[in-house]
């Protein structure tokens, strides 16, 4: 699940990995700004080593969160 998170390869989940990710799953459901503010969140909430992005270690940790959502 990683890797399809991690949409530019580079082994981190950032925020745009993020944005383009959600952004498929809620389609039209929600506006852009919307979207970046929960991807913000996400990362800000979950980023332990606080980088702005998430590792392999951090996003599982983040991974009920994003199913949830």
């Amino acid at each position: 699940m990683f890797r399809i998170y991690d949409v530019n390869n580079d082994k981190y989940v950032d925020h745009g990995d993020l944005y383009i990710i959600m952004k498929k799953l809620v389609g039209d459901d929600l506006e852009d700004s919307q979207i970046h503010e929960i991807v913000a969140k996400t990362i800000a909430e979950h980023d332990a080593d606080r980088d702005g992005k998430l590792n392999y270690e951090e996003f599982l940790k983040v991974i009920p969160f994003l199913i949830a959502t």
